[in-house]
């Protein structure tokens, strides 16, 4: 049996980084974004520019032992929401394991009856991971956003420019 992919979700990550503006064109500008704030703030105005731009509620991002390493500015209880980043990244690794397919990287799950939580596992470096964890309503598909932002974290977080 072959498998096809579904391509459709990069034309809409390239459309929503179209729309958000969160990457300028221009490299150099690109490199001085956060050349005068440290990779914390960045990270917290990353996040909470995502909440307040898009169908985002709250977003956190943890490390696979479930650190925080940073949160929107309204995310409460963020100790607890990171270990259970963690906790979901380590159950994506199982699934994959168990199924064959050590690319999951994707988690979401009604937690009401008009929300959901999703969590977003990728690389920081090599064999490095991290998780990005965030609120939203059931109906708003979260992935394509996931994807822009974790790259702009990674970003973030490796800018030689950047302060600590």
């Amino acid at each position: 049996m072959k498998k096809f992919k579904d391509f459709s979700e990069i034309e809409k990550a390239a459309l929503l980084l179209d729309e958000l503006d969160l990457i300028p064109e221009n490299i150099e500008e690109r490199e001085n974004i956060f050349s005068d704030i440290n990779r914390e703030t960045a990270l917290q105005m990353l996040l909470d520019d995502m909440c307040s731009n898009t169908g985002v509620y709250k977003a956190l991002i943890s490390d696979s032992r479930g650190l925080v390493i940073a949160s929107s500015s309204d995310m409460p209880d963020t100790e607890n929401n990171a270990a259970v980043a963690s906790i979901f990244g380590e159950t994506l690794i199982t699934i994959g394991k168990l199924l064959n397919h050590s690319d999951l990287c994707f988690v979401s799950l009604d937690f009401n009856l008009l929300d959901k939580i999703s969590i977003y596992k990728f690389y920081l470096e090599e064999g490095n991971s991290a998780y990005l964890l965030v609120t939203s309503s059931q109906d708003y598909d979260v992935r394509a956003q996931l994807e822009i932002v974790s790259s702009s974290i990674r970003q973030i977080l490796f800018s030689s420019k950047a302060g600590n």
